[in-house]
């Protein structure tokens, strides 16, 4: 049973993730390794555009400050941090502990290098965010997310897992995580390229109708 959480990486995905994770009574702490941000959302809490308060989420800059072990830890720093971020949560996973990824790309086989297979649950943000400035976060998108197995049907973690998000967000249980997470990375390298190119955020892709096709076409 899943009752303590951590979310390591407190950015635009992470840091709105656990921030509506506690809002809905779920035992979640935020790990960042930005002081200043620390500081920020210890005195007055973490700003979320579209909501008319700040959340007063629980973070603290280190796993061991937390002072407790972990039965999922959301990993949401950015892939090129992973061979730093990974072993330092490892000896705070409980027995039955696991890392759910929601990261961008297909992290999967360094993941699996990194702290072994049976401790990681593969998961995607079909939303968007930014980070606006320290503290101060943007959604930018709606959207779900999908978790499950990298290689497998869903296993009882994914679907206790699934019901933590559910307090927050619309969640989809999928098998095979490996199709879904190749099939995102082309989306993303259209989109990506889109907002390279002109400067756009997601929605303004999605909200214009040549960009949009634009983006169909790099991916076609």
């Amino acid at each position: 049973m899943i009752k303590k959480v951590a979310v390591l990486g407190a950015g635009a995905i992470g840091g709105i993730t656990g921030a509506l994770l506690y809002e809905k009574g779920v035992d979640v702490v935020l790990i960042h390794h930005n002081e200043e941000f620390v500081s920020i959302v210890r005195e007055k809490g973490l700003h979320i555009d579209g909501l008319d308060r700040y959340i007063k989420v629980p973070v603290v800059k280190k796993p061991e400050d937390a002072g407790c072990k972990f039965d999922m830890v959301i990993l949401a720093v950015k892939n090129t941090s992973n061979k730093g971020a990974v072993p330092s949560i490892l000896p705070y996973l409980s027995e039955d502990g696991f890392i759910l990824s929601v990261q961008n790309g297909i992290p999967e086989d360094e993941l699996f290098t990194l702290a072994g297979k049976n401790k990681i649950v593969s998961g995607m943000t079909g939303w968007g965010a930014n980070n606006t400035e320290p503290g101060h976060l943007t959604k930018t998108t709606g959207g779900i997310f999908e978790i499950g197995e990298y290689m497998g049907k869903p296993s009882k973690r994914v679907l206790e897992a699934a019901e933590i998000l559910r307090y927050a967000f619309e969640v989809k249980v999928i098998p095979f995580m490996v199709v879904l997470k190749w099939y995102k990375l082309f989306v993303n390298a259209s989109m990506s390229g889109m907002g390279a190119i002109s400067g756009y955020l997601y929605g303004d892709t999605l909200a214009d109708e040549n960009a949009a096709r634009l983006a169909i076409k790099i991916i076609t």
